[in-house]
């Protein structure tokens, strides 16, 4: 029986996740702590909660303030007992909301303290609980908008105009391959997750390729599959009919994607 806690579960791929969970069978997923930066869960999320027979939880972290982080910790830890975390899921994450230009990147101090200060300061405060655990795995989700690899390469990279994110997705794979790195003597998995091109707010819904349900599912399924030896990797998901491509987000072939 696993734990997981999911940041950024209000609505999107957060939200979808925990559903994915939800609907795993009790033995295999025993307590979801879903986090939103709201103080009480609503909408579609409190519906999910009531319904889940006490099997979800909700707490609130808000990734810009590092005082709902370190609140958290105590209020999961008495969630979960002696069984510890099994599985963080830094899932929480903002885009500058227009197109900007690299002059005019104002949102970059915002982008760096949610994708990067905020996932890291998450991932250190409950790392006690995660040793407790028996998974030991991270997932922080990035993008291929963050790679350094085709960066000034890829036509479809460049042609994105949202510098700030591209900027704080580069910098989620940096805090991921150190931490990576620092736990891997500790048997942890730590490892960057692409979900797809999803239809959610943050992506827009009319630049995207797939429904948030669909990514989820293979979140989780790679989740549970991932061992020790796969930490440090950028995972891909895999959606049969999109192995070549076909939309803007690129290839769901399941191979490892560039960092």
């Amino acid at each position: 029986m696993a734990s997981f806690l999911v940041t950024g579960t209000s609505r999107g791929l957060g939200f979808s996740l925990v559903d994915v969970l939800l609907s795993r069978p009790s033995s295999e997923v025993s307590q979801i702590i879903a986090c939103t930066r709201s103080q009480n869960a609503s909408g579609d999320l409190l519906s999910l909660i009531k319904s889940s027979d006490g099997r979800i939880r909700h707490v609130q972290i808000d990734l810009d303030d590092l005082t709902t982080i370190s609140a958290a910790v105590p209020l999961v830890a008495d969630i979960l007992g002696e069984q510890g975390l099994d599985y963080l899921v830094n899932n929480a994450a903002v885009r500058e909301p227009e197109a900007t230009e690299l002059e005019d990147m104002y949102f970059l101090p915002q982008a760096l303290s949610t994708n990067v200060v905020g996932l890291h300061e998450v991932t250190k405060s409950f790392l006690p609980l995660l040793r407790k655990g028996k998974a030991k795995k991270i997932v922080n989700f990035s993008s291929t908008l963050g790679q350094l690899s085709t960066a000034q390469t890829d036509p479809t990279m460049v042609g994105i105009p949202f510098p700030a994110y591209k900027i704080s997705k580069a910098g989620t794979h940096m805090v991921t391959a150190l931490w990576s790195n620092r736990l891997k003597a500790e048997g942890f998995c730590v490892y960057i997750q692409s979900p797809g091109n999803l239809k959610t707010d943050l992506v827009g819904k009319e630049r995207a390729d797939l429904a948030p349900e669909v990514g989820a599912k293979e979140v989780i399924r790679i989740a549970f599959e991932a061992r020790p030896e796969d930490t440090g990797r950028h995972r891909n998901i895999l959606v049969p009919g999109w192995e070549q491509g076909g939309g803007l987000g690129g290839r769901y072939d399941g191979v490892d994607l560039y960092w």
